[in-house]
This record gives structure tokens, C-alpha cells and sequence, in this order.
């Protein structure tokens, strides 16, 4: 999984947010779209994309966009 790609399918995934305005430093919870709906459809997405699922708690812990790729790339390796 590389991180441009993980990047790109969040912002699909999250309405609404400009092309290039996004970084693995990103906190995704301070972004103007970010909702319960933007992290259902987050969690929709990972499954989707990456063939993983993450629980709501794990979501939670996750800060950052780098944080979110992180706990997402462990589960795809663990699959492995």
C-alpha cells in the first residue's frame, strides 16, 4: 500500500476536499467535512480498497492521516 494512494482514496471517500490539500500529518478530525458519516464511509472505504476492517475504537485512536495508514498497512500485512 503506498501512502499517496491511501491518501487519495480518503479524500474520495470524505467529500468535499481539495485535491493536494491532504498529508499523512493531516489530522483528519480537525477537517471541515469530517462527521460520523465521513468515518463510516472511511471504514467503508478501508474495507473496500484494502480488504481489512478496522473497528470504530481503532478509528478513534488514530490522529492523523499517518496514524490511520499505519494501523491500516498493519492489518494488510498481517493478512499476508
Amino acid at each position: 500500500m503506498h501512502p499517496d494512494e491511501f491518501i487519495r482514496n480518503f479524500a474520495d471517500a470524505v467529500e468535499d476536499i481539495e485535491p493536494g490539500s491532504l498529508s499523512l500529518d493531516t489530522n483528519f478530525r480537525e477537517l471541515e467535512n469530517w462527521s460520523s458519516i465521513a468515518a463510516l464511509m472511511t471504514l467503508a472505504m478501508i474495507y473496500s480498497e484494502y480488504s481489512v476492517q478496522i473497528t470504530g475504537n481503532e478509528l478513534e485512536t488514530c490522529k492523523t492521516l499517518g496514524d490511520l495508514f499505519t494501523t491500516i498497512n498493519s492489518k494488510v500485512l498481517e493478512k499476508a
